[in-house]
């Protein structure tokens, strides 16, 4: 009995593992891609998602390596280059240095390389209010 225990518990370990090299989770903490997604929402991202028109995606911040934003591709340059905006195109709340900001993407910061591009958005899992596929 105590085996069938141990082989459960190691099976869920890697199970955990495993999801967790493929996916991730992350807050949203700016209004920037508002109405898609809000402040406080909770997501589950797809690490190695392939670059797509529209679709949303944690991009490394220009000036801070450390730190993601969330835009949308807007435009495919060339198969490494691409051209991103948040959903809300005027100022909003910024959390992170609590005033209002104007929206960081490619208007201020040009093109994206494809290697700075982290993960696709899949799902909205908190609040469950708003639990829904991106």
């Amino acid at each position: 009995m105590p085996y069938k225990k141990l082989c459960l518990i190691a099976v869920l370990i890697l199970f955990i593992a495993i999801i967790n090299i493929f996916f991730g989770i992350s807050l949203i903490k700016s209004e920037s891609m508002e109405p898609a997604l809000y402040d406080g929402d909770w997501v589950l991202f797809a690490r190695y998602s392939k670059p797509v028109l529209y679709g949303i995606f944690f991009i490394d911040h220009p000036h801070d390596e450390n730190k993601k934003i969330v835009k949308r591709i807007t435009r495919i340059v060339s198969s490494d280059y691409f051209y991103v905006l948040g959903d809300h195109k005027g100022e909003y709340w910024d959390a992170d240095i609590g005033e209002m900001a104007i929206p960081l993407d490619s208007r201020n910061f040009g093109l994206v390389h494809r290697s700075k591009i982290n993960g696709r958005v899949a799902l909205v899992f908190w609040p469950l209010c708003r639990v829904g596929w991106v």
